[in-house]
């Protein structure tokens, strides 16, 4: 599983020009005096590991604990895939009091991660030696499950940071006539930065459930179960 890491600059005076006639006029004041946030997004897919010391019952019973996965009476998984998506973000504020009174409050740098959370692991049921055709055929399967949540994750990265560099730039700044409460402001920017980032993060939970859903079906199971039929 491989890494990848976004650094993304932009400037005050050019990205947020064309927002001001649409801010009242603290805001605009506030736009025009701040100092240009550095934004840094970056993606890790993790260290991929692999177990073949649980059996087929515990496999079967670590699926339904994770996903809720339902597996017919008397059925056991042969394999399990496990990939935890995790967003992080933080960032730090400034407090600019400008000479006409204006207090403004304004990020200097964000940071975003969004990735995975623990190193991805595939389970091989510990029924099958490793020169086995089934043992073969779920690492097969499980890699491709691993894949399919890679995939999307890739392909979903340049949407992640046109949105978020978009709902930065629209939300860049606390402007007020009084005082402002610092813990306050970076609560207000978080949570209209989280807003975005969580509807982003559920798209990718569904797509990616859609996309493994076709893997995942009576149909291939019992091709790839006729695959080694003999061969066990």
């Amino acid at each position: 599983m491989k890494k990848v890491f976004y650094i993304v600059f932009f400037i005050t005076l050019t990205s947020f020009s064309s927002f001001c006639l649409a801010k009242d006029d603290i805001t605009v004041a506030c736009l025009r005096n701040m100092r240009e946030p550095e934004v840094i997004i970056t993606t890790s897919f993790g260290n991929l590991r692999y177990d073949n010391s649980k059996s087929r019952r515990t496999i079967t019973r670590m699926h339904a604990n994770q996903y809720g996965g339902k597996v017919g009476k008397g059925k056991f998984l042969n394999g399990l895939s496990t990939f935890e998506h995790e967003l992080k973000l933080n960032f730090k504020i400034r407090k600019q009091t400008l000479l006409s009174g204006i207090t403004c409050v304004y990020p200097t740098t964000i940071n975003l991660f969004l990735g995975v959370g623990e190193d991805p692991v595939i389970y091989i049921a510990r029924d099958y030696s490793e020169d086995s055709c089934m043992y073969n055929l779920v690492l097969r399967h499980e890699q491709t499950h691993q894949q399919i949540n890679q995939s999307v994750l890739e392909y979903y990265l340049p949407i992640i940071k046109e949105r978020f560099l978009e709902v930065v730039r629209n939300n860049a700044v606390v402007g007020s006539n009084s005082d402002i409460d610092l813990e306050r402001a970076q609560g207000e920017l978080q949570q209209k930065y989280l807003s975005v980032l969580n509807q982003l993060l559920e798209e990718i939970k569904t797509e990616t459930d859609a996309e493994q859903a076709k893997l995942d079906n009576d149909k291939n199971y019992d091709y790839e179960t006729q695959i080694c039929k003999n061969r066990l």
